[in-house]
């Protein structure tokens, strides 16, 4: 098996996804837009970057975890601006936490699973723009695509 490189998407499910869309879209603004496709039963997706987000029922047969293990992290670009729309709606959050990759707050969403947001620093950035060249997905494709012919 070839080495992981690429989180491609991040599936929550969920007992009332409704709910669980609201809280989404309408306190922490993911665009989340209910959906059906290919199949599937009816749920909320929208793309961050090139992270599919879905918010799917729960279906039968499925067990439920707890989710205490797996935070959700979102990347702001105003922490202050995310924190002020959290108090403004009775959100309660823990932290602003400093450290060297930048400021992190965190919550935790009406199903139990967590929610950090993030504000990086410049330096974070900038390694991370650094690492960007070892991890290109399209380009990755585009050469096994090759490879294959």
């Amino acid at each position: 098996m070839d080495k992981i490189k690429y989180i491609t998407g991040l599936i929550l499910s969920s007992r009332d996804p409704d709910k669980l869309a609201d809280f989404y879209r309408d306190i922490l603004n993911v665009p989340v837009v209910k959906t059906e496709h290919g199949g599937t039963q009816t749920h909320y997706e929208c793309d961050l970057g090139d992270v599919h987000f879905a918010i799917h029922p729960v279906y039968p047969g499925q067990p439920m975890p707890l989710n205490t293990a797996v935070k959700i992290g979102f990347a702001v670009f105003d922490l202050d601006k995310v924190i002020e729309s959290l108090k403004s709606k009775n959100i309660t959050f823990y932290g602003p936490m400093t450290a060297d990759f930048g400021v992190v707050i965190g919550l935790v969403d009406p199903e139990g699973n967590g929610i950090n947001f993030y504000q990086h620093s410049k330096s974070h950035c900038e390694n991370i723009e650094k690492k960007r060249s070892d991890f290109d997905m399209i380009a990755d494709w585009k050469r096994s695509c090759i490879e294959e012919e």
